[in-house]
């Protein structure tokens, strides 16, 4: 009857067709009815979806979907002839009646709502682990933070050594390279208290914010690796874009493309030091 059949996990099976917005009625009845069933499925959801992004923008896309097939025939544009695509041979969810129609709306209703309640009932998704090195080791449970893992707003990481690599709901991508600690406080947004951390933020991304001891950091369109070796200095060296450096105390500083400073925060003052390209952080040392 369906595609469950051994199998009792639908989501690996169903999800490509459900983000693609071409799966059939019955299957899309089958995974509605599975994410009802248990909070547990609702989180394994949740998870998958984070890779794929937009979680609420796909539901509501999928609710359109099935609004739009409800609608009578009359009242739907003429369709032009032409080749069939892959979405127009699944016929995209294959409701052949009102009532399935209604109830399969009134599923996707329900899971929705669920999802929402999941969101607000959960501490707010601002990273996901993308990548770790060999080497990583944790102070805390290293299961905690194994690739896959989502990390909610406020979760601190203490890497004792090794690379991890996070990638933020904004897309920008953070390595942390250990002994260091940091916790990730927003979307685009960390609090480095002590240790290295490289980042490479995309353009649609540019603002994100690193809180120090002493200060601030803030990108302008950039990829940069912070040095915090201590809680009164730092050092910055910029790759590409630009990124200006907010001191507690005394005026703000921009690093350029190309530069590399050193900042003395009992003193308030910056030094131009060598800049080193190899400085830049990736996964792997």
């Amino acid at each position: 009857m369906s595609r469950l059949t051994g199998n009792p996990d639908p989501l690996d099976r169903f999800f490509d067709d459900y983000v693609d917005g071409v799966l059939g009625a019955e299957d899309g009845d089958i995974l509605s009815k599975w994410l009802l069933a248990s909070p547990a499925n609702v989180d394994r959801f949740v998870r998958e979806s984070f890779l794929h992004s937009q979680l609420f923008q796909i539901m509501r896309r999928s609710e359109i979907h099935a609004e739009a097939m409800a609608t009578p025939p009359s009242a739907r544009a003429p369709q032009s002839a032409g080749p069939r695509s892959r979405a127009d041979s699944k016929s995209r969810f294959r409701l052949r009646s009102p009532a399935t129609v209604a109830g399969f709306a009134a599923l996707l209703v329900a899971v929705g709502a669920m999802l929402l309640a999941y969101r607000f009932s959960s501490p707010a998704t601002v990273a996901q682990v993308s990548g770790l090195s060999a080497d990583a080791s944790f102070e805390q449970t290293r299961d905690a933070f194994n690739v896959g893992a989502l990390l909610p707003q406020g979760r601190a990481i203490s890497l004792r050594r090794g690379r991890l690599l996070a990638t933020l709901v904004s897309g920008t991508r953070v390595v942390l390279e250990g002994p260091a600690e940091v916790e990730f406080t927003d979307q685009n947004e960390l609090r480095l208290v002590r240790g290295r951390l490289g980042a490479d933020i995309p353009t649609h991304a540019t603002g994100l914010l690193v809180r120090m001891p002493m200060g601030d950091v803030v990108d302008l369109g950039t990829a940069f690796t912070l040095d915090l070796p201590s809680e009164t200095t730092c050092r910055i060296q910029v790759f590409k874009g630009m990124v200006e450096l907010r001191p507690s105390r005394g005026r703000p500083v921009r690093i350029a493309e190309g530069t590399a400073i050193s900042y003395d925060a009992v003193n308030d003052r910056e030094m131009q030091i060598p800049y080193q390209p190899e400085e830049r952080l990736s996964l792997l040392p």
